[in-house]
């Protein structure tokens, strides 16, 4: 008789092949972190190679007082990918109140000798250069790089007498978008400080979850509008409105486990609910909340869900 062994076997094979992509296998570690218990450090004899010993599953610092809830924790499902509609251009004008930059998608270093190109192509007189600021003073306006809000990214702006240069600011445009692929020009070694990390923290803090970003809220209001208005435009997920002087953005979400949650009626789909995004300043950095329409606390785990998108857009 023929052992069924190696059908099994091969059964088992196809379905660990299903989970296959064109990527390969993915192999989900989640639960392994979930169910992970702290035990003391691995004890070495001195003669031991330290270099290549290493955490087979290292936890990285947090900058939160999140404390693991009682009744467990769900890990957070993936953000979606954006479309390829919303997909980011290069060079993108941006304004707030009566002022104009642009937007560049490169690190502050790299944008930095596209500028000094710009300045010699279109024949400014250069009056004052300082890399380490990342500021050309010409006769046609002071020209300006700094970090972006999101990381890799940089606000440039042409300012004349206190007010954007719209003549400036759209040479500049059209001279970046044509050079957007060039990569002869390199990075500035000069201006490597300009380019820093956009500091985007999700975190908690006394059981509430807020976004922290190190910008001003100029910035971050602008480029909070301009993501939202693109990607906050689905059935789960819309944009509502908008109140600079409250800063505070009003938008409707559908939490990925609102169909647990009570909200759920037989026979019919879970309907969004309406939150506000309110964004307030300390020293310098940014820090958005969400609550309800009517300004009260939301639960935990919608909260954390719908600060990590807008984190997401931020970084």
């Amino acid at each position: 008789m023929m052992s069924k062994t190696p059908w099994v076997a091969a059964a088992s094979l196809l379905v660990a092949l299903s989970g296959c992509g064109n990527d390969g296998y993915y192999y989900d570690r989640s639960y392994e972190y979930k169910n992970a218990e702290m035990v003391a450090p691995l004890e070495l004899p001195e003669s031991a190679r330290q270099g290549a010993v290493q955490d087979a599953m290292p936890v990285p610092k947090a900058n939160s007082d999140y404390v693991r809830p009682q009744d467990g924790f769900d890990v957070p499902r993936p953000q979606p990918k954006m479309s390829e509609q919303a997909a980011q251009s290069f060079v993108q004008m941006r304004g707030e109140r009566g002022q104009q930059w642009l937007l560049v998608n490169a690190a502050p270093n790299a944008v930095w000798p596209k500028l000094q190109r710009f300045v010699a192509a279109t024949g400014y007189r250069v009056s004052e250069l300082d890399a380490s600021q990342g500021l050309i003073k010409t006769t046609n306006g002071t020209l300006s790089v700094k970090q972006g809000v999101r990381g890799g990214s940089s606000e440039v702006r042409c300012d004349q007498n206190g007010a954007a240069n719209s003549d400036c600011l759209s040479r500049l445009s059209t001279y970046l978008t044509q050079n957007a692929g060039n990569a002869g020009e390199g990075v500035s070694l000069v201006g490597q400080n300009l380019s820093n990390d956009s500091s985007v923290i999700l975190r908690n803090r006394q059981g509430q979850w807020q976004v922290v970003v190190q910008k001003d809220f100029a910035s971050i209001w602008s480029e909070l509008d301009y993501q939202l208005k693109r990607e906050f435009d689905t059935d789960d997920a819309r944009l509502v409105d908008q109140d600079r002087s409250q800063r505070r953005f009003t938008v409707d979400y559908l939490p990925s486990d609102a169909s647990g949650s009570g909200w759920w009626i037989f026979g019919s789909d879970p309907e969004p609910k309406r939150y506000q995004l309110q964004i307030d300043t300390d020293n310098g950095q940014s820090i958005i909340h969400a609550r309800r329409d009517d300004g009260s606390s939301i639960e935990t785990s919608t909260a954390r869900e719908l600060l990590d998108r807008v984190a997401s857009l931020l970084r």
